[in-house]
């Protein structure tokens, strides 16, 4: 199940967010940078909107579970490696500041180092960023960009 906010929206479509598809949620969410909601640094601005498109990394998400195979994108790799990705992207490569790009290529880098460089997981990653439009090409980051590693976070 990929909404969220279900025992708080009582009236349709009863949920809050739908992170498989952010269009459908109590209020319509962009689901791909070219909706992006440039929104002012305030709390009334969402600080930037980082509630509103937040919705972006969280469908490029489930694409990688999921929806690549549901939605004839690609092939997705499961919940379990999806997991597996972002956690290393984010207790290895992430910071607070980190952008959307940043995102992009550290869960790339994620999925290399667990599965390898052209893996069918690689391959997944790179076609979710792609079709929420969170691409390389569009913001003029060299291939060869690989995130330097941050301090890792213990499990415990």
């Amino acid at each position: 199940d990929w909404t969220v906010g279900e025992e708080v929206v009582l009236v349709s479509p009863g949920y809050l967010r739908n992170l498989a598809d952010p269009a459908l949620g109590l209020d319509s969410l962009p689901t791909r940078m070219s909706e992006y909601r440039n929104l002012p640094n305030t709390e009334q601005g969402d600080y930037g909107g980082v509630h509103i498109n937040m919705s972006i990394p969280s469908r490029a998400c489930y694409l990688i579970a999921e929806g690549l195979t549901a939605e004839g994108l690609g092939t997705s790799i499961g919940r379990e490696k999806t997991e597996e990705i972002f956690f290393r992207a984010l207790t290895t490569y992430l910071q607070a500041s980190s952008s959307f790009l940043d995102a992009r290529v550290a869960t790339l880098q994620a999925a290399e180092d667990l599965y390898g460089e052209g893996s069918t997981e690689v391959s997944a990653v790179e076609a979710a960023w792609d079709a929420v439009e969170v691409t390389e090409a569009d913001v003029g980051v060299p291939d060869d960009q690989t995130p330097t590693p941050t301090e890792p976070v213990s499990r415990a």
